[in-house]
């Protein structure tokens, strides 16, 4: 629930700074895997697809934000590696800088995190971005 109300607030300011976003959801009851999601933004042709997330786990004494990107040996999009580790890495420092939680930096998955077959720039949210 924190994740979409998050959401909501971003696409506002994203919507407000000249951005079309496109919401892959607007309420708690949409289940869509990572294909679906490589799917909608592929057809809405993003420039950017985000993901938020707002995990947890037992342990209290891990807690911060990071970003995932792609590596650059990724069969899918390995071309697009260097632009969205930049942004990535842009995204976690700027949350961080500005809330003064711990900066866990950007994490390189093989798999990229929001599917394999996404050919926009990815960051581990739920909005897709296109420059108006």
């Amino acid at each position: 629930m924190r994740s979409l109300l998050r959401s909501q607030k971003l696409e506002t300011e994203l919507t407000n700074r000249g951005y079309h976003v496109v919401m892959i959801r607007t309420s708690n009851d949409v289940n869509m895997s990572s294909a679906e999601r490589s799917v909608a933004a592929n057809q809405s042709g993003a420039d950017i697809l985000i993901r938020l997330h707002a995990d947890s786990m037992d342990n209290s004494g891990v807690y911060g934000a990071l970003a995932t990107c792609m590596t650059a040996q990724n069969p899918y999009n390995a071309s697009l590696h260097d632009k969205s580790y930049n942004l990535s890495k842009k995204i976690v420092d700027t949350v961080c800088g500005t809330t003064g939680t711990k900066n866990r930096g950007v994490r390189r998955r093989t798999a990229p995190p929001i599917s394999t077959g996404a050919r926009s720039r990815s960051v581990c949210s739920r909005w897709i971005l296109k420059q108006s």
